[in-house]
C-alpha cells in the first residue's frame, strides 16, 4: 500500500534479517512518511500481536532443498527456510482482518502452491497478474488473496522489450516510486 496514495494509512514494517532491517531504518528515516512506517525487527511467525490488518503484502522466500549461497543476508531472503509458505499463510489468516487483502509475489511454480494453501485457510485469489521480464518469459506471480473472492481477475504485465527497454507500462506503474535523488543512498553505502 503506497504511502503516497493513501496518506492516512501506517505501515508496520517486519524484517528478520539484522543488515537488511539496518537498511531499511535508513531508508525510513530518510523517507517523507517517516512518520506512519514502523519498522518491526522480528520473525514474522514469532511476532506477537492482537492487531489485525487491512492489507498484508509479502515478497517471501522461495527456494525449497536448493543449495544455498554463502552469504547469510541472501540465504534468508530468497530460501523458505525460516519462512516456510504453510506457516505464512496461516499466520496471514490469524492477522488478516475479515475482508483484508494479503498480496504476495512468487515465481510461478512456487505461487501455485501457494494459491492451494491459502484456498485451505479461506483465502481466494481476487486477481492474479503475472509479470513477464521480457516476452515469453514468465518471471513472477502477484497475487491478491481475500475471503470475499469469487471469481479471480487476469492480468500480465511486460516489464522490458524484447531490446530490454523498460515498457510505457512499467513506467506507469512505477515512476511514483522512483527516488529523485538516490544520492543519500550511495553515501550510505560508502
Amino acid at each position: 500500500v503506497s504511502q503516497s496514495r493513501y496518506p492516512d494509512r501506517s505501515i508496520d514494517a517486519i524484517e528478520i534479517e539484522p543488515v537488511v532491517a539496518q537498511q531499511a531504518r535508513f531508508n525510513i528515516q530518510n523517507s517523507p512518511f517517516k512518520d506512519r512506517i514502523q519498522l518491526i525487527e522480528a520473525n514474522f511467525l514469532q511476532y506477537d500481536t492482537a492487531h489485525q490488518y487491512a492489507c498484508i503484502v509479502s515478497n517471501p522466500p522461495y527456494f525449497k532443498d536448493h543449495l544455498e549461497k554463502i552469504q547469510s543476508e541472501k540465504n534468508t531472503a530468497i530460501h523458505a527456510t525460516l519462512l516456510n509458505h504453510q506457516a505464512m499463510i496461516e499466520k496471514v489468516a490469524k492477522q488478516l482482518q475479515k475482508d483484508g487483502y494479503f498480496y504476495c509475489i512468487l515465481p510461478p511454480f512456487q505461487m501455485q502452491t501457494l494459491i492451494a494453501l491459502a484456498e485451505a485457510v479461506g483465502l481466494k485469489p481476487e486477481s492474479i497478474t503475472q509479470i513477464f521480464n521480457k516476452p515469453e518469459k514468465h518471471y513472477r506471480d502477484i497475487v491478491c488473496f481475500s475471503s470475499k473472492a469469487t471469481d479471480t481477475q487476469q492480468y500480465q504485465l511486460l516489464l522490458h522489450d524484447e531490446t530490454g527497454n523498460k515498457t510505457d507500462e512499467f513506467h506507469r506503474l512505477m515512476d511514483d516510486f522512483y527516488l529523485e535523488d538516490t544520492s543519500i543512498y550511495k553515501k550510505n553505502k560508502q
